[in-house]
């Protein structure tokens, strides 16, 4: 629905007057504004809340894209400096963003993103801050400027396998359990799978990967789930293990990769999740496979 509203002129018969003349106000609308309040508020909500892009709520309220952003400000910022917004947090999650790729002028610029994981009180994630770099230095003086009781309330840390969050962490939160959250634990598992069989096509041809190299072909097989794949895809799939790699290295890193998958889907409780990882750092370690035994030493540490 669009809303036309004839603004009346008023004016002002006495001499006097400095005003002379104006137009007609009201509370829900701002002085030439093309968006109510409400629908202002809303379109914050829409870019802050559901996270749609800020062009695509312009486009379907019908104005420019700087009315919508200039809503999100007004409306953003008390939202992001109130206190209370940071209050009952249990668990929280650290990560680094890709802020900016690289250009001409300038190199991938990187922030950290810091959430409030879901826990007692909180249904879901909530973004607490965005700094920019991706380092322990700008966790550190984050999590520093909290004061004591905050940090302490603090049970549980998310992260990424970069070190440097790890003793950021270890430094602010001491008594927060560290925990390597689950799509860096699957992505490390992909990881390994990659960088096998990438040495497993230079061993073998001694170049890379071409379009008709049977490990080239099916490099994204080699990342999808075994429980998404038809019959068709499990045929390429035994393919490529056996005739890329009769060695079976790439076939043992796909099954790790696999089980990782597989800890959050089938664990019940934590002891059981406890012996499966047990399972594959086991396995992992007793492998021939470099990338492997350097994926259990990341895993263990």
């Amino acid at each position: 629905m669009t809303l036309l509203w004839l603004k009346r002129l008023w004016r002002c018969a006495e001499p006097a007057c400095a005003v002379r003349t104006w137009s007609e106000a009201s509370e829900h609308v701002r002085g030439r504004a093309s968006l109510t309040e409400r629908a202002r508020q809303e379109a914050c909500r829409l870019v802050g809340e559901d996270g749609l892009d800020v062009a695509v709520v312009a486009a379907t309220l019908g104005v420019g894209w700087h009315t919508v952003m200039r809503a999100v400000r007004d409306y953003g910022r008390p939202l992001v400096e109130d206190p209370a917004r940071t209050e009952g947090v249990v668990a929280v999650g650290v990560d680094e963003t890709a802020f900016l790729a690289a250009n001409a002028g300038s190199h991938t610029q990187f922030v950290t993103g810091i959430v409030a994981m879901p826990g007692p009180g909180r249904e879901r994630a909530q973004l607490l801050d965005v700094v920019p770099g991706r380092s322990g230095t700008v966790v550190s003086q984050w999590m520093s400027a909290r004061d004591l009781a905050w940090r302490a309330q603090v049970t549980t840390a998310s992260l990424d396998p970069f070190r440097g969050y790890a003793a950021a962490l270890r430094t602010s939160l001491p008594d927060a359990v560290r925990v390597l959250d689950a799509f860096h634990v699957v992505r490390l598992g992909q990881a390994a799978v990659d960088d096998v069989r990438r040495r497993r096509q230079q061993q073998t041809l001694g170049r890379r990967g071409h379009r008709q190299d049977p490990l080239y072909r099916g490099r994204r097989l080699l990342r999808r789930g075994f429980r998404t794949l038809n019959q068709r895809q499990w045929t390429r799939l035994e393919l490529t293990l056996t005739v890329g790699d009769p060695s079976g290295q790439l076939t043992q890193a796909w099954m790790v990769a696999q089980e990782l998958q597989l800890l959050y889907a089938r664990s019940h409780d934590l002891s059981d999740a406890k012996h499966r990882l047990w399972r594959i750092l086991e396995r992992c370690a007793r492998s021939d496979v470099p990338e492997l035994l350097r994926l259990v030493r990341t895993l263990d540490a």
